[in-house]
């Protein structure tokens, strides 16, 4: 069974405003998006938010030493009111769970939460848009990759070990065939949050363990945990530093099996939406390309790399990372 994505058009960014700029043009992206006597249509509000967020995109890339100004004059201005009405962008700047990025975030961005898409039309058309930029559509790319790697490393191995690790709710299950998981000696689904573990162990309770471990537990020589045919972290690298993600990478190398794949992935340096993410939702990431990608696997040992391969999604907004060890 093989899944796929579509392929879209990414944007280049418009030029940066300046300073003497900046509030008049959050004045007028906030008046398109609220019109005084009439309802925004969904084009006026794609087309503003576009150009909101290719101008603090370009804004972030021509002077960082100034972003942070720009990012709370942003929070100051009646506009992130606004933008805060829809219920992504308020998930991520509110962090319920206490994190960015948390599972009932990626939820919204599947579409397989409990939160519905507002109703008022002119929220709704922010919401829609929002969920279609090329951010979102890499973060649903991710999860076809989670799907596709457990689907293949059923047809190649026999009752495989699975760790997903940082592992949300497991959504991936939900595109699997029924009862692929049942094929699995294990799947492992490794997260801090017990709120998410909770609903993983949702997809096969027989099959499933739910593991309640930090970073610093796996890296570890825990033996108990054992080795696994198949391990993926899709999300989690966005938020270590080189060094800690350098030492993970390498801690889970070490329990694979015997042509065992680790896959993880990182979203790439400027992504088209990472001004709005910054200074709307309050998201930061680490980004790195193939080279920083190549980066983190210097430390494992030569005798346990087989292969090391790196792809990326249709929309070139993330960077997918296998190691192979002999």
């Amino acid at each position: 069974m093989k899944l796929s994505a579509a392929v879209r058009t990414v944007e280049a960014p418009e030029s940066p405003l300046d300073s003497d700029e900046l509030l008049s043009f959050l004045d007028r992206i906030s008046l398109e998006l609220r019109p005084a006597g009439a309802e925004p249509d969904q084009r006026q509000v794609q087309a503003a938010l576009d150009r909101l967020s290719r101008s603090l995109r370009a804004r972030r890339a021509a002077d960082t030493d100034t972003w942070e100004e720009v990012v709370q004059t942003v929070r100051r201005h009646r506009l992130h009111g606004i933008l805060r009405s829809d219920p992504f962008t308020n998930h991520a700047f509110s962090r319920p769970r206490g994190y960015p990025g948390d599972a009932a975030l990626i939820d919204l961005i599947y579409g397989t939460g409990t939160t519905p898409v507002p109703e008022d039309p002119g929220v709704k058309s922010i919401t829609l848009r929002n969920l279609a930029v090329p951010a979102c559509r890499a973060v649903r790319y991710r999860r076809l990759v989670a799907a596709e790697l457990i689907l293949s490393t059923l047809e190649a191995c026999h009752a495989p070990r699975v760790l997903s690790v940082a592992c949300g709710h497991l959504r991936e299950a939900e595109l699997l065939p029924k009862g692929a998981l049942a094929h699995c000696r294990e799947v492992v689904a490794m997260d801090a949050d017990q709120e998410s573990l909770s609903v993983a162990e949702q997809y096969g309770r027989e099959t499933i363990s739910g593991l309640p471990l930090r970073i610093k537990d796996l890296l570890s020589h825990d033996p108990e945990l054992g080795t696994f045919d198949l391990i993926y972290s899709l999300g989690l690298l966005d938020y270590l530093t080189d060094r800690m993600a350098a030492a993970l990478v390498a801690a889970l190398v070490r329990r694979l099996s015997p042509g065992g794949r680790l896959v993880v992935a990182n979203f790439l340096p400027q992504p088209v939406d990472v001004g709005y993410m910054e200074a709307c939702m309050d998201w930061y990431l680490i980004y790195r390309d193939e080279r920083g990608m190549q980066a983190l696997v210097e430390d494992v040992p030569s005798v346990d790399l087989g292969s090391v391969t790196a792809t990326r999604d249709p929309d070139q907004q993330i960077v997918v990372q296998t190691v192979v060890r002999c």
